[in-house]
């Protein structure tokens, strides 16, 4: 990491993270889990785990959308 003043970003400040990206997900995390798996009885899946109700998150962004 290297800082210039007056303040100037080389690249190298913010590099992309390694995988794992799906931290839930059992192997090498690189892909979410396929649709329909069981999350709670799964070996594949391991805590933290997060679920979200496909309604409510459609919601939000319509709200959001609607806000801006």
């Amino acid at each position: 990491m290297s800082i210039r003043f007056p303040l100037q970003a080389d690249g190298l400040l913010d590099t992309q993270q390694p995988a794992p990206r799906f931290k839930s997900v059992a192997g090498a995390g690189d892909q979410p889990l396929s649709r329909g798996s069981n999350v709670f009885t799964s070996d594949e899946v391991f805590s933290p785990l997060m679920v979200m109700k496909q309604s409510a998150l459609e919601n939000n962004l319509h709200q959001l959308d609607a806000f801006c």
